[in-house]
């Protein structure tokens, strides 16, 4: 099987993190281990988001 990340954030304690992992149940195991007080606030983000972000123009102005 082939790992790959799998993101997630903690928006109100500024915490963006990933695991690697073989799918998305062995990634939430993962994350428990490490994030487990804060399971209720995690919020996984979508890979296809991060590459449409990522692909957009960066304001100038931040």
């Amino acid at each position: 099987m082939t790992e790959r990340h799998y993101h997630f954030t903690i928006p109100q304690s500024n915490v963006y993190d990933f695991v690697t992992a073989v799918s998305f149940t062995d990634a939430k195991s993962k994350a428990f281990a490490e994030y487990g007080p804060f399971w209720n606030l995690i919020e996984w983000l979508d890979p296809e988001d991060d590459a449409e972000r990522s692909a957009e123009p960066m304001d100038e102005r931040a």
